[in-house]
Formats: structure tokens, C-alpha cells, sequence
């Protein structure tokens, strides 16, 4: 929690501080971007969970004239997730979802304008990378044995890369997103090939 509130602080010094840093000009585009929606699990995270609700929130920093740089977090409440076996000792142990998940990352954005209305329609793409997490708890009829309380909880983690695609009109937008998250790349004991894409749709408010 310390390493989010940290991000954010991050993100809202560097968001006042853009006006010198990128362009001398005062900006007319909005900062602020909440994003609501629901994600579909495809390939080998089909059979993790049924679906999801995420909900995001981006800080938008102006590069130059119609490319911009995002950063910012998204959470995600699982549907229907199952229990996953990872390894401990010598054993496979059933580990059950905590049923969120957690996105911190970068997208590079590139705004084709139509008009010079900034609030008007617009066309956008949105191109990330990050850092993905899924928490997971024991299972109850493993607790005893367990030693310790740390080793009842884990986290998989990984690298994300993704691709949106939104249409903006009047502050309001639509989106859809691809994304990439296998969680074997760095985890050797959890299950074989875990990980797969999303894909998600949603609404954008920009503000």
C-alpha cells in the first residue's frame, strides 16, 4: 500500500510540474482519465476466472502536440475465480483468490483530433507496460501447515504489456484493450503455462 500512495504522490508532483518540463505553453487537454469496465479472460487465464470488473485511474502528461504519456493504476474484482495449486516444501497446495488483482503501469497516447475543440471527437491509442498481481490466500484446510502467517498469503506477479483503442467525445469515451500478462515468467511454482490475454471493454470520463 506504502509503494501505491508513493505512485500517486509521484504522479500528481510530476503532473503540476509538466507545464516546464514538456511544453512552455499553458495545456487545454484534461489530466485526468477513470476508467470503468469489465475484463474477459482468454487463453490460459480462461479457467481462472469467469470475468472481471476494472477500474482505472491515469494521469495524462503532454509530450508533444498529440502524444502524451499516461501513468497510473487500475484494480480488478474477479468473478468466479478458483483456487490454483502452488508448490510449498514438497507438497501442491490449493491457494484460493483473494479476487483482486492490481495494475501499475506507463501507456504511451497518441490523439488524432478532429477539430480544434480538444473536448470534441478524437480518436486514441493507448500502448502500455507495466506491472500485474494477483493475490491469492491458503486454503482453510491447509492451515496447519502452515509455521508462519507469511507464508499463508502469496502474490504472482508479472510484466503486462497492452493495447487500447478509444473513441472521446465531450469528455466522455469508449475503449477496448488487449493485454498480455504471463504470470510464469517469473514464478516456476505455481502452475504450468498460468497466464494468458485480456480483453476489455468499457467507458472513459476525462476530466
Amino acid at each position: 500500500m506504502k509503494k501505491i500512495l508513493l505512485f500517486v504522490i509521484f504522479g500528481f508532483q510530476l503532473c503540476q510540474a509538466q507545464d516546464t518540463i514538456f511544453v512552455k505553453s499553458p495545456d487545454t487537454f484534461r489530466r485526468n482519465y477513470v476508467e470503468i469496465g469489465f475484463n474477459y479472460p482468454q487463453g490460459n487465464l480462461s479457467n481462472k476466472f469467469v470475468h472481471g470488473v476494472e477500474v482505472g485511474y491515469w494521469l495524462r502528461n503532454r509530450l508533444s502536440k498529440n502524444n502524451y504519456l499516461d501513468y497510473g493504476l487500475e484494480l480488478n474484482f474477479l468473478e468466479k475465480p478458483r483456487a490454483i495449486a502452488y508448490r510449498y516444501a514438497d507438497s501442491l497446495i490449493q491457494f484460493e483468490s483473494s479476487r483482486v488483482g492490481l495494475k501499475l503501469g506507463f501507456r504511451y497516447s497518441l490523439v488524432w483530433y478532429q477539430g480544434s475543440n480538444p473536448d470534441g471527437f478524437s480518436l486514441e491509442s493507448n500502448s502500455g507496460l507495466g506491472w500485474a498481481a494477483l493475490y491469492y490466500k491458503v486454503s482453510s484446510q491447509y492451515l496447519d501447515q502452515f509455521q508462519h502467517d507469511l507464508d499463508k498469503k502469496t502474490d504472482l506477479h508479472t510484466l503486462f504489456v497492452s493495447q487500447t483503442v478509444k473513441v472521446n467525445w465531450n469528455r466522455i469515451g469508449f475503449y477496448v484493450t488487449g493485454s498480455l500478462q504471463p504470470y510464469t515468467l517469473f514464478y516456476k511454482k505455481n502452475e504450468a503455462h498460468f497466464g494468458g490475454t485480456l480483453i476489455s471493454w468499457g467507458m472513459v470520463t476525462r476530466f
